[in-house]
């Protein structure tokens, strides 16, 4: 399982005993969420740079039906890398929380638009 692991660029695996049973854990790449995740947190990085949003106005301007769990885990990956951040730190859960862009976003997003406007 080590060898099979290390041969598809997998980080190895985490073997441990738990309770008389053997316990594997078996690591996915970060980056395999797909395109659609990486067009998803662009999109809502786009709708951040006019103003301050709350997650539900976000999903309602990135026309989803409800806030999925992919959407929930995007908000996640943007704040943990530092790209979006919360306007009210000290309470994440608030009822008045918004979502604003951060200045590494707006650099981000500044690459990105130069990206696609080569030729």
């Amino acid at each position: 399982m080590i060898r099979r692991c290390r041969d598809a660029g997998l980080a190895e695996p985490e073997i441990r005993i738990d309770g008389g049973f053997f316990v594997l854990t078996i690591r996915r790449k970060k980056d395999e969420s797909g395109a659609q995740s990486g067009a998803q947190s662009e999109a809502i990085l786009n709708n951040l740079e006019k103003e301050p949003l709350s997650a539900a106005e976000l999903s309602a301007a990135l026309d989803l039906q409800s806030k999925t769990g992919a959407f929930k885990r995007n908000l996640q990956e943007l704040i943990d890398r530092g790209l979006i951040e919360y306007t009210i730190p000290g309470k994440p859960t608030s009822r008045l929380q918004k979502y604003r862009l951060t200045e590494k976003g707006c650099e981000l997003l500044e690459q990105l638009g130069k990206e696609s406007s080569r030729p």
